[in-house]
């Protein structure tokens, strides 16, 4: 009767013990644990003494049972005492295996962290390097663009000064060609004077010799 009772208990303190883990602090739970191992030991040493009690005071033959009783009573509290001690080892173990994980948890954290922030800083040197590639290739395009009207404009103002070599060299043509032909036409008329000039003097001469001629 007692056993079913201690182990009522244990589920009750198992059920105690266990619930609030998950709310608590990863260091606390080794605490928890050795705490119910050695409420667990303090049970069964408390259900030792009252077995040991209850067959003393039921027992018709008191002299003859009393040491079945203490012997009884006795290997109860020394399991009771082992669990307890059992209780003890484990909680120093669990909470230490707590910790070690804890530690590992939080250098694995502490790592993991690095690398996020290793990976962002790897990140916003893409992202600069890129704004600084877009960047540089606007600045490109943009001296093409400027280049490319300079060279039009260069070609619109040379086009100009051909057209405009090209007209003084007609109207210098032009001119010569105007000055060439009043020359010519000076020429021709001076020309023309003189053989004016020189027929005057042939009929002159011719209507002397004529007269002459008719004199004789």
């Amino acid at each position: 009767m007692h056993i079913y009772k201690l182990l009522l208990s244990c589920v009750a303190v198992t059920t105690a013990v266990a619930m609030p883990l998950r709310s608590q602090k990863p260091s606390a739970i080794g605490e928890d644990v050795g705490k119910f191992w050695q409420h667990f030991g303090e049970e069964m040493v408390h259900m030792g003494e009252m077995e040991g009690q209850q067959r003393a005071s039921t027992h018709t033959q008191v002299f003859t049972d009393r040491p079945l009783a203490t012997k009884k009573t006795q290997a109860v509290k020394d399991v009771g005492a082992y669990w307890a001690h059992i209780g003890e080892e484990m909680g120093r173990k669990w909470a230490a295996f707590v910790e070690r994980r804890a530690m590992e948890a939080e250098e694995q954290a502490r790592k993991e962290l690095q690398a996020v922030r290793a990976e962002q800083v790897e990140a916003m040197k893409r992202a600069e390097y890129e704004q600084h590639r877009k960047q540089t290739a606007a600045e490109k395009m943009m001296a093409h663009e400027r280049a490319a009207a300079l060279r039009r404009h260069q070609m619109r103002l040379r086009k100009e000064y051909m057209q405009q070599q090209q007209q003084e060299q007609l109207e210098e043509i032009e001119t010569r060609a105007q000055y060439a032909m009043y020359r010519a036409a000076a020429a021709v008329r001076h020309l023309v004077n003189d053989m004016t000039c020189i027929i005057k003097k042939m009929i002159h001469k011719f209507s002397a010799l004529l007269v002459s001629a008719f004199n004789y």
